[in-house]
């Protein structure tokens, strides 16, 4: 009778394990197959996290550490025409009440319209160019060449005269070597000793620039010459 018991007992337990076994399995073959990319997903989320960087904007530097661009907050000022329905909001009047507003907050503003008016009602033209032209050509290379003062000329257009083409020199060939590595600055000291008559210019050497030149504001220096025209 007691073994009896015991018996039930077993088959009683047996079947608890085995419901207990089979709702185990059944539940990893749900989680396996029927919501498998759930749990992956959320099993790669708790891995990886998505995060957005905004991109680094600013200044750029060289290798060396040196500014190359630089970058400043800014704003635009607009007025539409067809926004101008007072008598009393002329374009003009608007412009400057906005550069007074601008001046007593300590604003810089840039004033690109090259047409100013005089006490007369006059118009002139201010400026006609940004630039002559770099590396000594508007300075020097003009003028050798061809005989022009061009740096006056420029001025005298500036100021609303007429350019004097007048020739202030006898035109000559002219030459500007820059000076990038110790070869050339040996090229430089050779003409020199040999034909100093032909030497025009040599600029300030920044020998400390040697083996870190990356662009021209680097460079070592430069020199002009007028070599003999055959």
């Amino acid at each position: 009778m007691v073994e009896n018991k015991i018996i039930e007992r077993f088959k009683v337990i047996k079947i608890f394990l085995l419901c207990a076994f089979a709702v185990i399995i059944a539940k990893m073959v749900y989680m396996n197959v029927v919501q498998h990319e759930y749990y992956t997903s959320l099993a790669e989320n708790k891995t990886y996290k998505e995060v957005t960087i905004k991109a680094a904007r600013g200044e750029i530097r060289d290798r060396y550490g040196r500014l190359l661009a630089g970058n400043t907050n800014s704003f635009v000022v607009q007025v539409s025409s067809d926004q101008l329905t007072s008598k009393d909001n002329d374009a003009n009047s608007i412009a400057l009440k906005i550069m007074n507003k601008l001046i007593e907050n300590g604003e810089e503003y840039e004033d690109n319209f090259p047409i100013v008016i005089d006490e007369n009602g006059n118009f002139g033209i201010i400026e006609i160019g940004a630039r002559m032209g770099g590396d000594c050509i508007g300075s020097d290379l003009v003028q050798i060449s061809t005989g022009y003062d061009f740096v006056k000329m420029v001025i005298d257009v500036a100021c609303g005269k007429g350019p004097d083409f007048t020739k202030k020199t006898i035109p000559t060939k002219a030459v500007i070597k820059f000076i990038f590595t110790k070869e050339d600055l040996e090229k430089m000291e050779k003409l020199k000793e040999e034909h100093p008559e032909q030497i025009y210019r040599i600029s300030e050497m920044e020998t400390k620039n040697f083996g870190n030149i990356v662009d021209s504001s680097s460079r070592i220096g430069y020199y002009i010459y007028t070599p003999e025209t055959n």
